[in-house]
């Protein structure tokens, strides 16, 4: 609604559901100030899980189940910290419903799951001094978040972090095997790492400030060896988020959680979409722009972020108090440099198209999940009921069976020549796979 200024020729937008002033976005046909966009945007975000996660009558939930656990990927972004707020105020919510006596007139909906999150640090390839400390200070700040949290929601948020170097875990080892039995897949951190009651005796317990920052000094030298023999920054990138999501694979599996929500808006998805194309990954778009997707091993990946952009998430941490965002967002509301990769530059593109095209990563983001790949029909008529998995990304294969997709054999043809021997240990290579 727009309202002339009194002694003035300009207007004044106002919220197009209570009337304030104080608006701080913009959609298509409607104007929201802060109340009214954090409810707008929490009412969203607990929609789009109970729709997919409350199993209709008579039948068992195919996407989430009551009070199951689930795990939150936490990467520090600005979408994941509205990701792990979202959910908190859907955890609060749900207790108040909960909690209403009979006949009470609430809206709400019940959201019974128990949330965990997980924090995958990285060395830097560079080595810049002082990223120990960095991540250290950025982990004691979710912390304090979880601690917020209890108190909040009368709810824990288990945090728990790893490495990933540890990803390699699986591939390489001295020969004493002392690098894969005594380096930890993930460390549960507390506050003065002890714990009241031990629920996950395979899991360490440490306190942020006792944590060893990589977990393990080989395995990350190993890992900077095989980034360092990728020709370029696209191929390191895109090595590095396998990795990342193999980790967080194994994590799920050690934790016994078989639900996982990415951190995945309207705005990286469209990124995400192009820069697989660019890579070789076409095949695998569909499966990576639904709501959720399944693994061989039956865990569902979903993206409850998907009805919104970046700049919505930014908007919604806007109404929320320091104590929720307090060390965890950028102040100045700028969009973090990426390096010069494929990814950046269809960021860029993206971006430059949408500040001109509001609906351009809306309008992508449905284009993605109506994708298909066709391998469906490949799989079901392959011998032996091959799930044509790749063996490394454990995504779709466009190849053939027990072989890497066409995407991850940019790992092999794009390194060094003379550093290809690092990656013949990693990967039990085969005939298909030989460069």
């Amino acid at each position: 609604m727009e309202t002339a200024a009194e002694g003035r020729g300009t207007s004044v937008t106002s919220c197009s559901e209570c009337d304030s002033q104080d608006v701080i976005i913009k959609k298509a046909r409607k104007s929201y100030c802060r109340p009214c966009w954090k409810h707008h945007c929490d009412f969203r975000f607990r929609k789009r899980l109970f729709e997919f996660g409350r199993p209709a009558k008579g039948t068992v939930g195919e996407v989430f189940r009551p009070a199951e656990d689930v795990l939150i990927c936490y990467d520090g972004s600005p979408t994941s910290v509205a990701l792990i707020n979202l959910a908190l105020n859907a955890l609060v919510l749900g207790n108040i419903q909960e909690n209403a006596g009979p006949g009470t007139n609430s809206n709400n909906l019940p959201f019974p799951f128990k949330f965990s999150i997980v924090v995958i640090l990285e060395s830097e390839l560079n080595g810049s001094p002082g990223v120990e400390g960095r991540q250290k200070k950025h982990l004691q700040s979710l912390l304090n978040w979880t601690k917020h949290a209890e108190k909040s929601g009368t709810s824990q948020f288990p945090l728990f972090a790893s490495c990933v170097e540890v990803s390699l875990k699986e591939y390489h080892s001295e020969n004493d095997g002392s690098m894969s039995n005594k380096t930890p897949l993930v460390i549960k951190l507390t506050e003065e790492g002890i714990l009241s009651q031990e629920s996950e005796p395979e899991v360490q317990i440490s306190s942020v400030n006792s944590v060893s920052l990589p977990f393990n000094e080989s395995l990350d030298h190993h890992l900077m060896e095989l980034r360092k023999s990728l020709k370029g920054k696209t191929e390191d990138k895109d090595f590095l988020a396998v990795s990342k999501r193999n980790l967080v694979q194994q994590i799920a599996e050690q934790l016994k959680i078989s639900k996982v929500l990415l951190p995945e808006d309207q705005t990286s998805l469209a990124v995400k979409m192009f820069t697989m194309m660019s890579l070789g990954r076409g095949s695998q778009v569909a499966e990576e722009m639904s709501f959720t997707s399944t693994t061989e091993n039956g865990t569902v990946y979903a993206r409850p972020l998907i009805d919104f952009s970046d700049d919505d998430l930014r908007a919604y941490l806007e109404t929320l108090s320091d104590e929720s965002t307090d060390g965890m967002v950028n102040k100045s509301g700028k969009r973090k440099l990426k390096i010069d990769s494929v990814d950046r530059q269809c960021d860029d593109f993206i971006i430059n198209l949408q500040k001109g095209y509001p609906a351009t990563v809306s309008t992508l983001t449905r284009i993605g999940a109506k994708l298909q790949s066709g391998l469906e029909d490949v799989m079901a008529n392959d011998a032996k009921g091959s799930s044509r998995r790749c063996k490394f990304c454990k995504r779709q294969s466009d190849t053939p069976i027990d072989a890497f997709c066409y995407g991850c054999q940019h790992f092999l043809y794009d390194a060094h020549p003379d550093k290809k021997e690092h990656f013949r240990h990693l990967f039990p290579l085969n005939a298909s796979s030989n460069s």
